[in-house]
């Protein structure tokens, strides 16, 4: 068993969190359960064909049946999620990796006393993070520019 100060202990505590969280809550109403959902501890997104309308009376519904739950809603043609951007491009999605402009382009100085390899596992897991998140090549392209363009500046 793992002490509450392990960090592995806190990983453990959050991944059984979230999946209980995933059995135990209500179910989604029958109109949405069809559509794809998606689900990260306590932020979801789906997507839908029906209308704002209808989305927001579902949502209504799934409030009053239990007043603790709360829930914001925002309906748009895109948005962030964890580490991509999700857009809804005359019905395709197309998704590509979400960069926060508060975080200036910097991933470890050269000078560092880190061992080179883990210099270069940086490099091979951002080009395998846009490899599977990317929906086309020229968002992948883009990307590896732009990860190019982060270790000549640092």
């Amino acid at each position: 068993m793992f002490s509450t100060r392990d960090t592995r202990a806190i990983e453990y505590f959050a991944v059984i969190k979230n999946l209980l969280q995933q059995l135990y809550t209500k179910p989604i109403p029958k109109k949405l359960e069809r559509r794809a959902r998606y689900i990260y501890i306590d932020d979801i997104f789906m997507t839908t064909n029906l209308s704002k309308e209808d989305i927001l009376k579902e949502l209504d519904e799934t409030i009053k049946t239990d007043l603790n739950v709360k829930i914001s809603t925002t309906i748009s043609q895109s948005l962030e999620y964890l580490d991509v951007t999700i857009e809804n491009n005359n019905g395709h999605l197309k998704i590509s990796i979400y960069h926060k402009s508060a975080l200036e382009p910097y991933i470890l100085p050269n000078e560092s006393d880190h061992p080179r390899h883990v210099h270069a596992n940086i490099i091979y897991t951002a080009l395998v993070q846009a490899a599977r998140s990317c929906s086309n090549m020229e968002d992948f392209d883009m990307e590896r520019l732009s990860t190019e363009m982060i270790l000549l500046y640092s």
